[in-house]
């Protein structure tokens, strides 16, 4: 199997980790946290743990009938109360997680936090690079922008005293 982290950043004045993941690395969410705040600050993190190849072909996909059956009978009741419109469908139903889900066979429950560490750490790595050229970047464009309003205020204080000047001798 493979696994597969990935980890989107936006700039925050907090630290906030966002984990997405199915239920069976739930565990692993502080573990995950940890790791973030070990190499960040601030900013708010969404990470996403995916498992692909042999471990997500052993997954069964699952319906919570009772589940969707109190989905249905809120939305009717929504409807009737509220006099709106539209149609309960299929596809609006499989927008909801809760309805569906994949059954873990079992190979799903070796992976340990062990398992996923290098894939999250090699995530984090490329985040810290993305951010350090970010940085940089915006650092240069920072710069010269205070090196263009230095140059105009040298330009104005230099036009300053001949202004003056003609004001007074008129």
């Amino acid at each position: 199997h493979m696994t597969v982290v990935e980890v989107r950043s936006v700039n925050h004045r907090y630290f906030e980790v966002n984990f997405k993941a199915s239920r069976t690395f739930a565990s692993l969410e502080p573990l995950i946290r940890e790791a973030v705040r070990a190499r960040f600050d601030r900013g708010k993190f969404d990470v996403s743990v995916t498992i692909s190849g042999e471990a997500s072909a052993s997954q069964k996909a699952q319906v919570n009938l009772a589940i969707a059956e109190r989905y249905i009978s809120g939305l009717n009741s929504l409807k009737e109360k509220f006099g709106l419109s539209g149609e309960i469908t299929l596809e609006s139903l499989t927008r909801i997680r809760e309805i569906f889900f994949a059954e873990e066979n079992g190979i799903l429950e070796d992976i340990s936090f062990e398992n996923i560490r290098q894939a999250l750490e090699d995530a984090l790595g490329n985040l810290e690079e993305m951010r350090r050229k970010e940085g940089k970047v915006l650092f240069e464009d920072i710069s010269s922008r205070i090196d263009e309003a230095d140059n105009l205020v040298k330009e104005i204080k230099e036009k300053v005293p001949a202004t003056v000047l003609s004001l007074i001798h008129i």
